[in-house]
């Protein structure tokens, strides 16, 4: 799924924290913890879609748990 991003969002990779998708400290996906908890609520740095629940949009509910996740950097 492309979400459009605005200005300085991005990823950010955090040793104590796991991957994280917004800008600065509020983040629209944040991966977290031995148990790969995590949260979602768009809308920081990603625009959320219409007609959406900014923190269910993905999963249902929020917090939740990630079983595998992978992250791919586009370099320009």
């Amino acid at each position: 799924m492309k979400l459009t991003s605005k200005p300085r969002a991005g990823i950010q990779c955090w040793s104590d924290i796991g991957p994280t998708f917004g800008v600065s400290t509020c983040y629209d996906l944040l991966v977290w913890g031995l148990d790969y908890s995590s949260n979602l609520h768009l809308g920081f740095g990603f625009a959320c879609p219409e007609n959406v629940n900014a923190n269910t949009y993905f999963t249902g509910a929020s917090p939740f748990e990630v079983s595998e996740l992978e992250v791919f950097k586009v370099n320009l």
